[in-house]
């Protein structure tokens, strides 16, 4: 069996083709574009969308999107769809593509590939009705792709851009593994005979991506160790870290590691940071927060505890191919407010390029910024009593929280060829791109991750970022993972795939 879509719709698809995830969010024009797809099944230049050797099951398909095309009437194409409306709307499609032991996704640019047509058109067939073969139109490695909860098939797709033309395969409950067109013949191979068990697909499609795990940056942020939801969600949480630690090349922490510049405080942070560290055997890249060296995260400066915990102005990982630029955004800030003086710049730049003439290969390794504050303001929904008072006085939180010198930081990050920059601070997980000019006038792209809070401080989701950076290719994706704190498990809520790194 077959689908050919359009790559936008891909998480809609991942929630059909497995029966155990939640549906993605979703607008009403969102879920009609994906039903257009099959309102074009009828065109002859779109005969080949659903490729079946079952004229029933096609038929079976069409009606059942055709009734939820003619039942979705509304005004307001960006309205979300509530989940419970959507689960019951999909529920006939889910049956008819979710009834398969094993799924595989083509990927690559299917009309200039002949290999890849022929293997997935010849696999598609051959599979019968064990297997449901995907084509998504307009995959191309140079393009950036963002989309709210992907499943796990998307986000192993992008990690090996470098290999495409590509497949992934992936089971009933949602376990892939990709490989190349090469390897996805050996892949097949291996799983035909086998295609009437879901335990063995399972098996197989484990075992092949433990084989070819590749490592990632995890971004942690804003623990707050001393408040009561960091004390109840450590354990959990750092079972779940030491469960991935294997897909783990390096941990980065962006500030508020305490809640108080206090010693019990800071000692849980550091049994925490000891464990991590024990997971992958190598130090983890940490800078402090406003809450590190200030009550409350905003009076007066107690540095006695800040001053014991280890970290570096610059931080070379050669295995990731990356180097690490280190602020303190909050020690000479007003309040919860962030600065990074000229002195600071002024030493990170020393350092790197005392780095630089030591090893001159590490200078076309990604540069990546580590601040606590987010370098692009933005609001975020009134939820404390302090947010909701101030904003009868016309004061937003963004007033009491930004980087006053946001811009002349982002100006040193281009001239500098720096372009990520991991940050947390809000408790918000945050993706933005913006161009920023450079002193001699030339345009750089600065990408700025913001982190939520990993152990769910203020009651928000617990949060942490994975990062996949690909040196041959100079690309990465950030996966936003969240937990509502209940312990039902940590998903990808937010894929984004970044632009090309610049020097």
């Amino acid at each position: 069996m077959g689908f050919f879509f359009d790559i936008e719709q891909a998480s809609i698809v991942g929630y059909l083709t497995t029966s155990n995830r939640r549906p993605p969010r979703v607008s009403t024009g969102d879920l009609w574009s994906f039903l257009s797809i099959f309102n074009n099944a009828a065109e002859p230049r779109f005969s080949d969308v659903l490729i079946s050797s079952s004229p029933q099951w096609v038929e079976s398909v069409l009606q059942a999107a055709d009734k939820v095309a003619r039942d979705l009437q509304t005004v307001d194409w960006q309205q979300a769809i509530p989940e419970d409306e959507l689960i019951t709307r999909l529920a006939v499609l889910q049956g008819l593509f979710s009834d398969y032991n094993l799924f595989c996704l083509a990927v690559g640019n299917w009309g200039d590939h002949l290999e890849l047509r022929t293997f997935t058109k010849d696999a598609a067939v051959s599979s019968g009705h064990y297997g449901l073969f995907l084509v998504p139109i307009g995959w191309d490695p140079n393009r950036n792709v963002e989309l709210r909860d992907p499943f796990p098939a998307i986000a192993s797709i992008l990690e090996r851009a470098e290999d495409w033309p590509g497949m992934v395969f992936w089971s009933r409950s949602g376990t892939a593994a990709f490989a190349s067109l090469q390897e996805a013949r050996n892949l097949y191979h291996e799983l035909r005979p086998v295609l009437a068990s879901c335990e063995q697909i399972e098996r197989i499609l484990k075992k092949w991506s433990r084989s070819r795990e590749r490592a990632a940056i995890l971004h942690l942020s804003d623990l707050h160790f001393g408040n009561d939801w960091a004390q109840e969600k450590e354990p959990y949480v750092s079972t779940h870290l030491a469960d991935i630690a294997g897909s783990i090349g390096r941990v980065v922490i962006t500030g508020d590691l305490f809640n108080e510049p206090k010693r019990e405080q800071a000692r849980a942070f550091h049994s925490f940071r000891t464990s991590l560290e024990n997971y992958r055997k190598q130090p983890a890249v940490v800078i402090p927060g406003n809450h590190d060296q200030k009550w409350r995260g905003t009076l007066g400066q107690d540095l006695g505890e800040l001053a014991k915990v280890e970290w570096s102005t610059v931080f070379v990982d050669d295995s990731m191919q990356c180097v690490f630029f280190c602020f303190d955004s909050s020690r000479d800030a007003d309040w919860a407010k962030g600065k990074i003086t000229t002195e600071q710049r002024l030493r990170v730049a020393t350092q790197f390029d005392k780095l630089s003439l030591q090893r001159p290969e590490i200078k076309e390794y990604l540069r990546v910024a580590l601040i606590h504050h987010h370098p692009f303001s933005f609001e975020t929904p009134k939820e404390t009593l302090v947010s909701r008072m101030l904003e009868k006085i016309d004061i937003t939180d963004e007033l009491l929280l930004r980087m006053d010198d946001a811009e002349s930081f982002l100006s040193w990050c281009a001239n500098r060829g720096v372009g990520l920059v991991l940050h947390g601070h809000k408790h918000v997980a945050r993706y933005r791109q913006e161009w920023v000019q450079r002193q001699d006038g030339t345009p750089h792209l600065i990408t700025a991750v913001g982190c939520g809070t990993t152990l769910g401080a203020g009651g928000k989701p617990l949060s942490y970022n994975l990062l996949a950076w690909d040196p041959k290719l100079r690309k990465w994706n950030v996966t936003y993972f969240m937990e509502p704190g209940d312990g039902s498990g940590f998903v990808p809520e937010y894929l984004s795939r970044g632009g090309v790194a610049q020097a």
